[in-house]
């Protein structure tokens, strides 16, 4: 049993991408399907993955409580946003191709599509090394965690939704009397190293 999981896993991620090539050779061949059934059916396909992956390294219980979290979480936050013309995420407008809606708002595959990536980020955040910062865009709350003081890990990449700037005072650098560039060939790579200290005695703008 305990290599059922992981075999049924090798046999999805099979099935997903060969399934895929398959799929997308006959919509170019046949002209059939319009791509209608292409995102739908990769999209389930990858949860398909993604949860049996979850059920060999969580265990069966952990697995559907973090995929029933993760869908009822994301399923309130999209309806939210839809309800109140964009206030969570921005004004939206759902493809077709995305299919069954539930309560005729999000289309079911946006709270599954959720999961897929939250899983695999957790995934991923479990096997970073330790002390590596990764720079992502978005929230800073790995960094808000390690310096809770600090609220520039906040404010930087939150894209200006989590404080606005009324005033500010700024050091500006004088514009240099004089100008010049240069530009110098070096005949290695040890060469140019070496010239750089040298230069900084100078105290180049660049």
């Amino acid at each position: 049993m305990k290599q059922f999981w992981p075999t049924l896993v090798t046999v999805l991620w099979g099935a997903y991408a060969i399934g895929t090539v398959v799929l997308v050779i006959f919509v170019q061949l046949t002209g059939l399907l319009s791509g209608k059934l292409l995102l739908p059916l990769t999209t389930i396909f990858f949860f398909l993955f993604s949860l049996t992956h979850a059920i060999s390294t969580l265990g069966r219980r952990n697995a559907l409580l973090l995929f029933g979290i993760t869908f009822v979480v994301s399923l309130l936050f999209e309806s939210v946003n839809l309800l109140t013309g964009g206030l969570v995420f921005g004004p939206l407008i759902y493809t077709h191709k995305l299919g069954l809606k539930v309560f005729e708002l999000v289309p079911l595959l946006i709270p599954v599509t959720w999961f897929t990536v939250g899983y695999l980020s957790l995934l991923i955040a479990e096997r970073f090394p330790a002390g590596l910062l990764k720079r992502w865009p978005g929230y800073g709350l790995d960094r808000c965690t390690r310096d809770p003081g600090n609220l520039v890990n906040v404010l930087c990449g939150s894209e200006g939704t989590l404080a606005a700037i009324v005033t500010a005072e700024l050091n500006v650098v004088p514009l240099p009397k004089e100008k010049a560039v240069a530009l110098i060939f070096f005949q290695s790579v040890s060469e140019a190293m070496q010239a750089t200290v040298e230069l900084l005695d100078l105290k180049p703008a660049a």
